[in-house]
């Protein structure tokens, strides 16, 4: 845990992170602006939590393109689809082992 976070906002970031990471369907978004800040500070510890959980950090500013969003969204969707077709292929491996 981070008992010592300043950042009210930055400890129920990084509690959820953790919520996150401990559900295996879960994946997390983090939207921030400039990693400046807290934020800054916030990103590191959020990525140690997560580990190698695949997980999204969208920084965004006045001068964010919406495509370009949705570019990294879409991305996203497609590294959580194979992660989980991933967890199916071994879930159907062990399975045929053990029969």
């Amino acid at each position: 845990d981070f008992p010592n976070m300043f950042w009210g906002l930055g400890a129920q970031i990084l509690r959820t992170a953790k919520l996150v990471k401990a559900h295996p369907g879960c994946y997390g978004i983090h939207l921030t602006n400039f990693s400046c800040g807290p934020d800054s500070f916030i990103e590191h510890f959020y990525r140690h939590i997560m580990g190698e959980k695949p997980y999204l950090i969208l920084e965004l500013d006045e001068h964010s393109a919406v495509a370009g969003v949705v570019t990294r969204l879409e991305a996203f969707k497609n590294v959580i689809q194979n992660e989980h077709n991933q967890t199916l292929s071994n879930w159907q491996e062990i399975k045929c082992r053990a029969s």
